[in-house]
C-alpha cells in the first residue's frame, strides 16, 4: 500500500490462490484500487453473486473488470469453472517497494500472459506523491504483436468526461505512434457490488491499441479540489 496525505493506494502482486483454485480471489494480478479526499475513486467489482448467478460471477472475476493491462482480451489465467483456474502462471514477483517520506514507489511483474502464442510479461510501477499525483507506468514486454489495453475501473458515481482525439500518441521507447499504435480511450458500462447481491452501474475507461511490442502505457492522476 502507498498513502498519505488523505490518500490510500492498494496494490496487488499476489498469486491467483492456491494450485487451481481460485477461491474467493479475482484475475486481477498488478491491480489497483485508489482512495483520495471525498471517496474511493478506483475500485474492483466487488462480490455480486456466486452459484445464483454463473455470469456475474464470470464477470466480477474477468482481468477487464479491474485496474490493470489485458492482453488481447484474455483474462489472465483461463477460468474453468466456480472457484476454478486450470493454472496459475501468473508467477507475481515485487521487484520494489519504498514508501518514502517525499516519493513513493511500487514496482511488479507478473507472467500471466506467458501462455499466449506470442508471450507478453507484464511489468507495473507506480510512483505516488504526497501532492496527490500518481503516475503508472505498465510495461509490456515481448515480441510480435498484440492489443493491450489499460483498464480503469471507477466506482459508482465517478463521471467520466473523454477528451478529443489528440493529434499524436506514446509509442514503443517513447517514439512517435503511427496512427493503428495510438491508444484509443474508450468509456464503457461497468457494474460494481459493494455488498453481496447488491449492483451499482459503474464506468469503465479502457485505453487499447494494435501494436509491435515491446510496448508501455503511461497514465499519470492528480487528485484536485474544485471549489463552487
Amino acid at each position: 500500500m502507498l498513502r498519505g496525505n488523505g490518500c490510500h493506494t492498494f496494490l496487488d502482486a499476489g498469486p491467483l490462490g492456491s494450485e487451481g483454485r481460485l477461491g474467493h480471489g479475482h484475475l486481477d494480478t498488478l491491480s489497483l484500487e485508489l482512495s483520495a479526499p471525498g471517496g474511493i475513486f478506483l475500485c474492483d467489482t466487488g462480490c455480486l453473486a456466486y452459484t445464483s448467478d454463473a455470469g456475474a460471477y464470470r464477470e466480477q472475476v474477468r482481468t477487464a473488470a479491474h485496474n490493470t493491462v489485458v492482453v488481447d482480451d484474455r483474462d489472465q489465467a483461463e477460468l474453468t469453472g466456480l472457484w476454478r483456474i486450470a493454472a496459475d502462471g501468473t508467477r507475481p514477483r515485487l521487484l520494489a517497494w519504498d514508501p518514502g517520506p517525499e516519493e513513493q514507489r511500487w514496482e511488479a511483474s507478473h507472467h500471466g500472459y506467458g501462455r499466449l502464442r506470442d508471450p507478453v510479461v507484464h511489468r507495473r510501477r507506480v510512483r505516488f506523491w504526497p501532492a496527490r499525483r500518481w503516475e503508472v507506468v505498465d510495461a509490456l514486454e515481448g515480441r510480435g504483436r498484440a492489443r493491450p489495453g489499460a483498464v480503469l475501473a471507477l466506482c459508482p458515481g465517478v463521471v467520466a468526461r473523454l477528451p478529443p482525439p489528440a493529434g499524436g500518441g506514446a509509442g514503443a521507447g517513447g517514439r512517435s505512434a503511427p496512427p493503428d499504435e495510438r491508444p484509443a480511450p474508450g468509456a464503457g458500462g461497468g457494474w460494481v457490488a459493494p455488498s453481496y447481491g447488491v449492483r451499482r452501474p459503474a464506468v469503465v475507461l479502457v485505453a487499447a491499441v494494435r501494436v509491435r511490442l515491446p510496448f508501455q502505457f503511461r497514465t499519470v492522476i492528480e487528485w484536485m479540489s474544485i471549489q463552487g
